[in-house]
């Protein structure tokens, strides 16, 4: 892998914690994502075991528009 290569796992929410700690046993420090399911509520039970979370639905609006509010309350929380 390239130094600017990522691993991903797209979580769901049933046991999602022991698969991010399985495959962080594996990958070590190299950088691991999120690539769904992240929200206000779950946030910082990801937040040890990730570099990086892409979020989308979570932070939008019905006509997929980033929804500022929303935007603030995931990175307040």
């Amino acid at each position: 892998m390239n130094s600017n290569d990522l691993d991903f796992t797209s979580p769901h929410p049933s046991d999602i914690i022991s698969k991010i700690e399985k495959i962080r046993s594996y990958i070590g420090d190299f950088p691991l994502a999120i690539a769904s399911g992240v929200n206000k509520e779950n946030k910082k039970l990801f937040e040890p075991l990730v570099d990086y979370m892409l979020v989308a639905s979570s932070i939008t609006d019905h006509n997929e528009m980033i929804d500022e509010i929303k935007l603030q309350e995931l990175l307040n929380s």
